[in-house]
């Protein structure tokens, strides 16, 4: 009962992955195909057997900075940046509560984009706990 795999991307690249297929394939299976689904806001999910996968899409703005690079990633033709694409996912046996794993991927997804929000909260969370 436990996360078999999970990773983070951005837009299309994987930025970081770990887990391990100790069922023959079906895991890294399963993966491949949960991360195939088109990105829409909000939850995809797919399954094969007693394995489940979701992802979780985050869109965030691009930081100010200097002019996007002349292969137009990151910004339009009215010269606004395009928003970026975040995709937390996981594969994990139908034993672990969807939930906690929907928990754990909305959490590390808000945290993983570090949006004005995410910080914002973080702090609300840890001057709670720092009240008496």
């Amino acid at each position: 009962m436990s996360l078999l795999w999970a990773a983070t991307t951005r837009g299309t690249t994987v930025l970081a992955e770990c887990g391990e297929d100790n069922r023959g394939g079906a895991v890294l299976s399963l993966a491949q195909r949960i991360l195939r689904k088109k990105p829409t806001p909000g939850w995809e999910s797919d399954r094969e057997g007693s394995l489940r996968a979701l992802k979780f899409h985050v869109y965030s703005s691009a930081a100010a900075g200097p002019p996007a690079s002349s292969s137009g990633a990151g910004s339009s033709s009215s010269g606004r940046a395009d928003p970026i694409m975040w995709t937390i996912c996981c594969v994990f046996d139908a034993e672990y509560p969807e939930l906690q794993a929907r928990a754990t991927l909305s959490i590390n997804g808000t945290v993983s984009v570090r949006s004005p929000t995410a910080r914002a909260s973080r702090r609300r969370v840890a001057s709670s706990r720092s009240s008496p």
